[in-house]
């Protein structure tokens, strides 16, 4: 049993270094595209920096959780973390991308689709 609570182990880390090494960029990115014609302001960038920790720290406590505790999975991990985000785009005023009826109702707060 052992080496199977090392294998889980060692897939979170993976997971972990994954998201760590890539999270920044793809908050950069889809916020980029987001925004349209609009700029990064330092206010934006604190913010992104934040929500980026934000997604870390709850990956990081995903991959130490217990194999057995009942956790919500990384991708709705970080769809949560990311949703502080659509305020930001909101007060910026950026436009509100199309969203199938069927995914705006299962995350009526992720207006922007950061999530998708």
């Amino acid at each position: 049993m052992e080496r199977d609570d090392e294998k889980f182990h060692a897939y979170g880390q993976q997971l972990l270094t994954g998201v760590s090494s890539s999270i920044r960029g793809w908050l950069n990115t889809t916020i980029s595209n987001r925004l349209g014609e609009a700029t990064f302001d330092h206010d934006l960038q604190r913010e992104l920096e934040q929500v980026s920790c934000d997604v870390e720290q709850s990956i990081t406590t995903l991959v130490n959780a217990d194999v057995d505790e009942p956790l919500s999975g990384p991708l709705e991990r970080i769809r949560r973390a990311v949703e502080p985000l659509n305020d930001a785009l909101d007060k910026r005023g950026a436009p509100q991308p199309a969203r199938d009826p069927v995914e705006a109702a299962m995350r009526p707060a992720d207006r922007y689709a950061l999530g998708r």
